[in-house]
């Protein structure tokens, strides 16, 4: 049986009090080192974490950057090579009214100079008949028959020679 007495009590206490120390030297202290080290590598991870975060997010907001100044540089260009484009347009099209213009100018002036050719052409032709028919009338006798009939005859040599150019042209 169990005995209580003083000297069994003091003794239980006496080996509690050795198995504590013994165990707060030999157990409890490497284990809370043991512990201890695993905090600091766990903080020491996660501040790393922190820093490789820190990291990413400062290169994420360059690359954000740098894609907006891209946007932006693509729009500048694309504005440049829109103007540059217009007035590349501008230019073609003012030189092609120029080149339509001088041929439209040229084409005026050549048509009147025919014109002019043609009219000078008629009237030396219109000239030629009326001194023909002149010297005609002129050499015929003037009596009204021979007047009627060199008159006839007038218009007929006329009417040729005008049928005459006019299938010539």
């Amino acid at each position: 049986m169990l005995r209580i007495d003083a000297v069994n009590l003091v003794c239980i206490v006496i080996n509690l009090l050795i198995l504590y120390f013994l165990m707060r030297k030999f157990l409890f202290a490497p284990v809370r080192a043991v512990l201890k080290q695993r905090e600091e590598l766990i903080s020491n991870s996660f501040a790393e974490a922190d820093g490789v975060r820190a990291e990413a997010d400062a290169l994420k907001k360059k690359y954000e950057e740098s894609l907006g100044d891209l946007d932006g540089e693509r729009t500048r260009a694309m504005a440049q090579t829109r103007e540059e484009a217009a007035r590349e347009y501008d230019r073609i099209v003012a030189q092609a009214k120029d080149q339509a213009d001088h041929m439209v100018e040229q084409a005026r002036e050549q048509a009147e100079a025919e014109s002019r050719s043609r009219l000078q052409e008629a009237a030396g032709q219109i000239a030629d008949l009326v001194a023909l028919a002149s010297a005609r009338m002129n050499a015929a006798t003037k009596s009204a028959e021979s007047d009627s009939a060199i008159y006839d005859r007038f218009i007929k040599e006329a009417a040729a020679q005008t049928m005459t150019r006019q299938k010539e042209e």
